[in-house]
């Protein structure tokens, strides 16, 4: 069985979405299997909200575990094991170190759409040189608003003691 015909069985097991697999088959056509299975996870893990894939995390996805079964075994027959993947991703047309514009980007273990990539770029300086400002913290007038606002109890209020201990 194919990679490509994989990614489909993980469709219809809703491992990944259709969009997922579509990005893979696009940016990475005629790449190693890895490269391709990558991107899709990739994919699905942007749209789930993160920015970047760490490869270590590769080796836990659930692609690759039980809650395949079936599927993750046929897919390390083509793919190796992910802790092979790095030199691969290196090699892939459809990845750069952000030199040259690819779809995916790999800075040291970490595999970003490109978009997030140039994101992070444009954010990170900006978090950078925001100055931290520590702000004194009058203590005793902190316990009292937090006694004024929970009641007192019995057992430890934790949402009161996280008050007291936040910064």
């Amino acid at each position: 069985m194919t990679m490509d015909e994989l990614l489909l069985q993980a469709v219809e097991q809703r491992l990944l979405r259709p969009l997922d697999v579509q990005f893979a088959l696009m940016v990475a056509q005629e790449a190693h299997p890895a490269v391709k299975l990558t991107a899709a996870i990739l994919s699905r893990d942007a749209g789930e909200g993160h920015v970047c894939l760490p490869i270590s995390r590769l080796a836990e996805d659930e692609l690759l575990s039980a809650k395949a079964a079936g599927l993750s075994e046929q897919i390390l027959e083509l793919t190796g094991a992910p802790d092979g993947w790095l030199p691969l991703l290196n090699d892939a047309e459809a990845v750069s170190g952000g030199e040259r514009p690819t779809p995916m980007i790999l800075c040291g273990e970490r595999l970003y759409l490109n978009r997030m990539w140039r994101n992070e770029l444009t954010v990170a300086p900006l978090v950078s040189m925001r100055p931290i400002k520590v702000l004194e913290v009058d203590e005793a007038r902190l316990a009292s608003t937090l006694d004024a606002l929970f009641p007192p109890a019995e057992e430890t209020d934790w949402q009161k003691s996280g008050g007291l201990r936040s910064p």
